[in-house]
C-alpha cells in the first residue's frame, strides 16, 4: 500500500509602491481576473508533485515486545538469521510424509528470546542455528505416536511432548557463510544408539560439535534429550496446545 502526500502551496504575492515601479503596478492592475487565475493555476500545477511513500517494514521487535512470555511467536519473523528445515512439512522424516501444512517454526516468546541469545553467541563463532522443528500441535503428536513401534523415541501424546507446549526445539549447527551442516554423526530423526549423547564411537569432530551445541544451549536454559542429539527442552513449561500452525497467506 502506498501513501500519497500532497503538499499544498500557498502563494502570496505582495508588492508595495516603495518596492515596485509604477509601470509594474499598472501592468498588474491591467490584468483581468481570469488571466491571474490562469497564471496561478499554471504555477500550482507545475509546482505540486505527489510524494510517494512506501509503507514501513512491520516492526516485529516492537510488536513481540508487547506480548506475554507465554505467547506463541514465529521465530524467523523476529530474527531472520535462523535457517528453517521443517522436516514434518515435507516427506523427509521417519514417517515419509508431510504432517504439517507449512514449514513454520513457532515457539513461546520466552523460548524464542533465549534461542535468539544462543544464536548471537554461535554467530560469533561463525555458526548459525538450523531448525528442524518447534511447536507441534498435539494432534500431530498422535500421528507420530501411531506411526512407529519405537515408542522410546516419540513422546506419548496422552502426556504430551514439550514440542506440544512450544518449549522444545529440534536443531543443528551450520556454517554461517556456506550454510553447510556441521557433522553430528546421524541425520535428524535417526532412531538408534548412534543418536544418543552417550554414544562415543563417533569421530572427534562429531563429538566436539555435539558438545559445543549442548554446552552453549545449556547456558540459555535448554536441556538435551539423552536419545536425540538434536532435541532441546527449555527450562520452563507451559500447557499443551493443539492450535494449528498459522499457514494462511498474508
Amino acid at each position: 500500500m502506498r501513501f500519497f502526500i500532497y503538499i499544498t502551496f500557498s502563494l502570496l504575492l505582495s508588492c508595495s509602491l516603495l518596492a515596485c515601479g509604477s509601470d509594474t503596478v499598472h501592468q498588474a492592475q491591467s490584468q483581468s481576473d481570469a488571466e491571474i487565475d490562469s497564471l496561478f493555476t499554471l504555477e500550482i500545477a507545475d509546482t505540486i508533485k505527489p510524494l510517494v511513500v512506501s509503507p514501513p517494514r512491520f516492526n516485529y521487535d516492537s510488536f513481540y515486545s508487547l506480548l506475554p512470555d507465554s505467547a506463541m511467536v514465529e521465530l524467523v519473523r523476529w530474527d531472520s538469521t535462523f535457517v528453517l528445515d521443517i522436516r514434518y512439512a515435507t516427506a523427509d522424516n521417519f514417517m515419509n510424509k508431510a504432517v504439517y501444512p507449512c514449514g513454520k517454526c513457532l515457539l513461546r516468546k520466552e523460548v524464542a528470546m533465549a534461542l535468539m541469545e544462543a544464536q548471537k553467541e554461535f554467530m560469533t563463532m561463525g555458526y548459525r542455528i538450523k531448525i528442524y522443528d518447534g511447536y507441534r500441535p498435539l494432534s500431530v503428536q498422535w500421528d507420530l505416536w501411531n506411526s512407529t513401534d519405537q515408542k522410546q523415541y516419540v513422546a506419548n501424546p496422552r502426556y504430551g511432548s514439550n514440542h506440544n507446549r512450544g518449549t522444545a526445539v529440534d536443531l543443528t549447527l551450520i556454517n554461517a557463510e556456506t550454510l553447510e551442516e556441521l557433522p553430528m554423526g546421524t541425520d535428524y530423526d535417526f532412531f538408534g544408539k548412534q543418536a544418543h549423547h552417550s554414544y562415543q564411537q563417533h569421530t572427534k569432530e562429531v563429538l566436539e560439535n555435539r558438545i559445543l551445541l549442548k554446552n552453549t544451549l545449556r547456558k540459555y536454559g535448554f536441556s538435551p534429550f539423552s536419545r536425540e542429539w538434536w532435541h532441546y527442552d527449555y527450562k520452563n513449561r507451559y500447557p499443551l496446545s493443539d492450535e494449528p500452525l498459522p499457514c494462511e497467506e498474508e
